[in-house]
């Protein structure tokens, strides 16, 4: 994130480089799978404060997200993350399950006791949200796993 700061991109005309910077933060795993509300927000925050200073954008100029978006046409770094994930999702569940990648998808750390309070977001529990509790079924199926990263 230094490069921003530093003015190493390209001049407003082309925001390519941004959606590259995107694509090698999230791939980078330094992004935890399991995105809280908390966190997506913070991360739609700053790209859309990165895109209008790259503009030359001011809050001042009362310009809706929406339009700073189409002006950038970059696409919304939580939508690239969720597919992302589900992308890797469905390239783990289909591996064998001797594989680690495999095992560790599945696993649930939490043995014994609970703490208080709501339980912790699990890495797969979007799938189950979305899909039910048979998405490693779907998620075997190429085509259907497609259809669903792509309902997204």
């Amino acid at each position: 994130m230094a490069g921003l700061r530093e003015g190493c991109i390209e001049p407003p005309g082309s925001l390519k480089p941004i959606s590259k910077l995107w694509v090698e933060f999230l791939d980078s795993k330094r992004l935890p799978w399991s995105l809280t509300k908390k966190q997506a927000l913070k991360l739609g925050r700053c790209q859309r404060r990165m895109e209008r200073k790259i503009l030359g954008i001011s809050l001042k100029d009362r310009i809706r997200n929406e339009e700073v978006r189409r002006r950038s046409g970059v696409e919304d770094v939580v939508t690239l993350a969720k597919r992302m994930k589900w992308r890797w999702g469905g390239r783990v569940i289909r591996k064998q399950p001797t594989r680690w990648a495999h095992t560790a998808t599945l696993w649930d750390p939490r043995i014994g006791w609970r703490n208080r309070g709501r339980p912790r977001t699990r890495w797969d529990d979007e799938f189950k949200l979305q899909l039910g509790g048979l998405w490693t079924r779907i998620g075997r199926q190429r085509t259907r796993w497609k259809d669903a990263v792509n309902q997204l």
